[in-house]
């Protein structure tokens, strides 16, 4: 699974599920029900096997998918996330952010809705499974207008000198065929 996230991306579809919005239950709590994660990835399943669903909270937002928190650059080449109002903070995403930073790039946590998807030049998913990595469908339409997805393989780079070991590279040599 890892060595298909790195070399050709993730499909992502949108869910019928919804998260609730922090008006009912705050994440400060760290409650996130698996169970809208489930049934979402399941759904998306059923739509194209290996596919991972993305979230939105009943408001419309973009929260998450149930693996990897959602970073988008914009054609202007801001970074941006979901806020955590609408998604969980995840580790990877916390020392990204920390990365960027030591190299001139702010994260900016920002609501924003599924069009905003479509017009990103990249389309970054940060989870601690596959670390960093493109989503390159959304609802079976192509994502980002860089298929080079050099802001991922960038920020991978940075992840790579962070740890000592290339991730991307283990995930691939050590794939069962």
């Amino acid at each position: 699974k890892l060595k298909h996230w790195y070399t050709t991306g993730t499909s992502l579809y949108s869910s019928e599920i919804r998260i609730p919005t922090t008006d009912f239950i705050p994440n400060s709590i760290k409650h996130r029900s698996r169970l809208h994660y489930w049934l979402a990835d399941r759904s998306a399943h059923n739509r194209n096997n290996g596919s991972i669903a993305v979230l939105e909270t009943t408001d419309g937002f973009i929260a998450d998918t149930s693996v990897a928190n959602i970073v988008l650059v914009t054609r202007q080449g801001d970074w941006i996330t979901p806020t955590t109002r609408n998604a969980l903070d995840g580790t990877t995403l916390q020392r990204a952010r920390r990365l960027l930073q030591q190299h001139g790039v702010t994260v900016v946590p920002t609501e924003f809705k599924k069009t905003e998807i479509f017009q990103a030049s990249e389309v970054l998913l940060l989870g601690t499974t596959g670390c960093i990595w493109n989503a390159t469908r959304l609802d079976d339409v192509p994502l980002g207008t860089h298929s080079e997805a050099a802001h991922s393989k960038w920020l991978q780079s940075l992840w790579r000198e962070w740890v000592n070991m290339d991730v991307v590279q283990q995930a691939i040599d050590r794939s069962i065929l």
